[in-house]
């Protein structure tokens, strides 16, 4: 599931337009932080049901900075 999960990020990637992109800021950064926690839930072993997993507020900010800075 997670390789499919992978896939569906990179084809998505793949797809949007670069001249899209400014439009789509904000599912740009949902994606970025989405990807953070499947490859978190990965390292884990995929423990869903017994832990929840979570970015800190600085590691959302440092993504949302980045797709920002993704803009230029």
């Amino acid at each position: 599931e997670a390789h499919r999960a992978h896939e569906y990020f990179r084809r998505a990637a793949e797809l949007l337009p670069r001249e899209d992109r400014r439009s789509m800021v904000g599912a740009e950064i949902m994606a970025s932080i989405y990807h953070a926690l499947l490859r978190q839930m990965e390292r884990d072993r995929f423990h869903v049901f017994d832990r929840q997993y979570g970015l800190s507020k600085i590691a959302k900010f440092l993504h949302v900075g980045r797709q920002l800075l993704k803009l230029r």
